[in-house]
């Protein structure tokens, strides 16, 4: 491994895709830093505190035991156990969550600031959740700044929310536009203080350019996917009924109606649908499909690779996506894919699944008969699917990202 000259900076919101990040820049050897308000490692006061709150049956005590990965060295991490606190009593005060998450962001550059950027010559962030402030500061400083566009820019974004509320009336609480309006400054002033720009798909590629961004500024640098997590499975000897699934939100964007209409339409003793994930839909929607599709609500993270493992098609028909960790995860397992581009896919229509137009409810349905026919096709789909997300690991991924910083 060639040794970096690149020494990192990451500010973090939250465990954001299981700190790969971190975790791929400190295996590369340029993690200077990384500013986490809350990580709960092995003895410190956040892990402790997480313990007691657990003991007390809260809830919440679990997620804050668990933003904690032991592949990033302890002297590595920056907390603020006070900053935590008082967002806690911050979040009352807004109207809409992007109004609080701007101010937690304007009050973690005051923390980066007052801490210092010690011997980092760059700084990583994620686009909607860095303070463009920090940005212009840090290359102000002379430093090289990339972030991330976890998501399609949000003048996209709102054009998908705007068409799956016409289409699906009254199956979610519309939310005012103005939100996304506020994404939109949030996003612009954010692209004009970095050096790159990091998506993890084409579909927000292309959606950036949409938006004016010259390409040379974007790098399509696709997310890693967790090998240990989700492995390999063999169903080779399933020749019966074919389990379609689905994990994720259940909403608009991720295009729940389609998933739900499909499996009413498909009606049968051989197939079977299920969805995991948390409800966001109006009530009552989810009873009118209890017949057709098996719900299980949220479930820990850890039993997601069980779901997945029972499962013999992934059906997953976004709008509007970064790259859906869930779908990477699937081809982990062996799944064929049925998608949309949307998703922001990294799959190769009729090479390891299938991409169709988000609406095709009926290309859907072929499709999911296809499988149910073949087996064959259904097992070679989900080995290439598998073979294809093999390449990406964290070491493939600490890469791209330092070669980004060095050619800023």
């Amino acid at each position: 491994m060639n040794k970096s000259n690149n020494r990192i900076a990451l500010i973090m919101d939250g465990s954001r895709r299981n700190y790969d990040v971190a975790i791929a820049l400190e295996r590369k050897g340029c993690l200077e830093t990384v500013f986490s308000d809350w990580f709960a490692s092995p003895w410190s006061a956040q892990k402790c505190v997480s313990t007691l709150i657990r003991f007390l049956g809260l809830s919440i005590g679990k997620k804050m035991s668990e933003r904690y990965s032991p592949h990033i060295p302890c002297k590595r991490i920056k907390t603020n156990s006070r900053l935590v606190l008082r967002s806690q009593f911050q979040k009352r005060k807004y109207d809409n969550s992007v109004e609080f998450w701007k101010w937690l962001s304007e009050m973690t550059t005051e923390w980066v600031v007052k801490e210092g950027f010690g011997k980092a010559n760059g700084l990583y962030g994620y686009i909607r959740n860095i303070d463009p402030a920090l940005c212009e500061l840090a290359r102000e400083r002379g430093m090289k700044v990339v972030a991330e566009q976890m998501i399609a820019p949000s003048a996209i974004e709102k054009l998908e929310y705007e068409s799956q509320q016409a289409k699906w009336p009254d199956w979610e609480k519309r939310s005012s536009t103005d939100v996304f309006n506020l994404v939109s400054d949030i996003e612009e002033a954010t692209w004009k203080n970095v050096d790159k720009i990091v998506a993890p798909s084409q579909y927000v590629v292309d959606g950036l350019i949409k938006q004016g961004i010259d390409s040379s500024q974007i790098e399509h640098i696709p997310y890693p996917a967790d090998f240990a997590a989700h492995y390999l499975v063999d169903r080779s000897s399933r020749k019966t009924q074919l389990t379609v699934g689905f994990v994720g939100q259940i909403n608009l964007r991720k295009n729940a109606p389609v998933f739900l209409e499909t499996a009413k339409k498909m009606h049968s003793a051989n197939i079977k649908f299920v969805m995991v994930g948390g409800n966001q839909l109006n009530d009552g929607i989810l009873e009118k499909y209890r017949d057709f599709v098996q719900f299980t609500g949220v479930i820990p993270r850890s039993e997601v690779k069980t779901q997945l493992s029972s499962f013999d098609a992934f059906l997953f028909p976004s709008t509007c996506e970064g790259s859906a960790g869930a779908v990477l995860e699937a081809m982990a397992t062996g799944l064929p894919i049925l998608t949309t581009h949307n998703s922001g896919t990294l799959v190769t229509d009729g090479v390891d699944g299938f991409i169709l137009e988000p609406d095709n409810i009926d290309g859907f349905i072929d499709r999911i008969n296809q499988l149910c026919r073949d087996p064959d096709l259904r097992l070679e789909l989900g080995r290439k699917a598998a073979s294809r997300i093999r390449k990406l690991d964290l070491e493939n991924y600490g890469d791209a990202i330092d070669r980004t910083f060095s050619n800023c």
